[in-house]
């Protein structure tokens, strides 16, 4: 998908509806305000990544929203991704917010195996069923 393309979401929305929600996917990686409280990430290999985890990273320490980050266009993890994901995930629990993985490869899920991350991270595995389990908290 180039720059500039227009990607859509269905999510839940009240009573059971699903939503279908555009936004307009400026860079490599899109950021949207799905609510007042969550914000969803379609994440992005490097450089991206970083850049993006970082900038988050920054402005979690400002605000508290809880974060869904969509995997599904990631190709590789390496240990800077591990790291900046783990600084994310104690400045929301700092915050008493939640992070949600989801739509997480193969080939990153056997990372999460190797190092024990599974165990650390909270996982959906899609967008609409972490929101829903950020909505019913």
């Amino acid at each position: 998908m180039g720059q500039g393309s227009i990607k859509p979401y269905l999510v839940p929305g009240p009573a059971g509806l699903g939503l279908l929600r555009f936004f307009v996917r400026n860079r490599k990686m899109a950021t949207q305000e799905w609510s007042d409280d969550i914000v969803m990430v379609d994440l992005a290999d490097d450089p991206d990544f970083s850049d993006e985890i970082a900038s988050l990273t920054e402005r979690m320490e400002q605000e508290a929203k809880s974060i869904v980050l969509n995997f599904t266009d990631m190709k590789f993890l390496n240990s800077s991704n591990i790291s900046r994901l783990l600084k994310l995930r104690k400045v929301l629990i700092d915050k008493d917010c939640r992070l949600l993985l989801c739509e997480i490869p193969i080939q990153i899920w056997g990372v999460f195996l190797l190092t024990g991350l599974d165990s650390l991270f909270d996982v959906a595995e899609d967008t609409a069923s972490a929101l829903a389990a950020l909505q019913i908290k």
